[in-house]
């Protein structure tokens, strides 16, 4: 019987975000490859776009506004802006009008 949760070998598959739609804060940190904690630090430090509120236990964020402000980040930097539409991802990991978890 083979475990398949032990390869060591094994790379994860990169996510983006698609370019439309919401993501929570889970999908944005595998996207951005940080801890879900990271994001809402960062949350509450300003260190990225304000997030809407739907209810108490759910907070989304804009795509759109979340590449744009990584793509702000690069420029600041001094790396080139990347072009998210390229990256976009085929939006198979959104569940609901564009919402992805």
């Amino acid at each position: 019987m083979s475990n398949n949760l032990s390869r060591p070998n094994a790379q994860a598959e990169p996510m983006t975000l698609p370019l439309d739609g919401c993501s929570r804060a889970n999908t944005l940190a595998k996207a951005l490859d940080v801890a879900p904690s990271t994001i809402w630090k960062w949350q509450s430090e300003g260190k990225l776009p304000k997030p809407m509120k739907l209810s108490n236990n759910i907070t989304l964020w804009r795509n759109a506004d979340v590449l744009a402000f990584l793509n702000e980040k690069a420029k600041a930097s001094g790396l080139n802006p990347i072009n998210y539409a390229t990256l976009a991802s085929d939006g198979n990991h959104s569940d609901f009008n564009g919402v992805a978890q």
